[in-house]
């Protein structure tokens, strides 16, 4: 691969239709390049084709590899990259020579707490009831959360699942599918 990679927009195709909207939804979750974190500013990493995002208080994962149908000039391979662009027509990466990025494997080896008894299942899609506002009354039964981030987490269009990182009121809560994760950190009472 060459150091840029240009991912464009592509509407009539679903399969990278919806690897375009996933990268977007992922780079929500990576810290402004205003941020003092400089080391993460508009940054993601990808391992083992897991594509992962963070700016310290919440992280979105995008597993690419869920569909055998995505071009190969499409999926993006190992390493740390640098989000040049991103609109509603391409996405553009680069490469990083600087390939430090936390270890977010230690906040995903948690012990799943399950947030409701039953199904934790919510469909976001609109058909069924779902909408962003339902998503709403439903998470802030499970805590306090930045509404930013909640907005950002949001999976528009399809069944997700609910959990927090544990049993105390600091953990985690985490919002995901078998292809999309986010978690987002709850806010501390001061």
């Amino acid at each position: 691969m060459s150091d840029t990679m240009i991912i464009p927009f592509n509407k009539s195709y679903p399969v990278t239709r919806d690897h375009f909207n996933s990268l977007i939804w992922l780079f929500k979750a990576s810290a402004p390049e205003k941020d003092d974190r400089r080391q993460l500013a508009r940054s993601f990493k990808v391992e083992d084709g897991i594509c992962y995002a963070t700016d310290g208080h919440r992280l979105h994962v995008y597993n690419q590899n869920t569909t055998d149908e995505l071009p190969a000039a499409q999926h993006i391979p190992d390493g740390v990259y640098k989000i040049v662009s991103a609109t509603k027509s391409q996405i553009i990466i680069s490469a990083k020579d600087d390939t430090f990025f936390p270890d977010h494997n230690c906040v995903l080896r948690y012990r799943p707490v399950k947030c409701f008894d039953g199904s934790a299942i919510y469909s976001s899609d609109a058909r069924y009831g779902g909408g962003f506002s339902s998503f709403l009354r439903v998470v802030y039964q499970l805590g306090a959360y930045m509404i930013d981030y909640l907005t950002d987490a949001f999976i528009p269009d399809q069944q997700v699942w609910f959990e927090k990182s544990g049993p105390g009121e600091l953990c985690a809560l985490i919002i995901g599918n078998d292809r999309q994760i986010a978690m987002v950190m709850p806010l501390k009472e001061n």
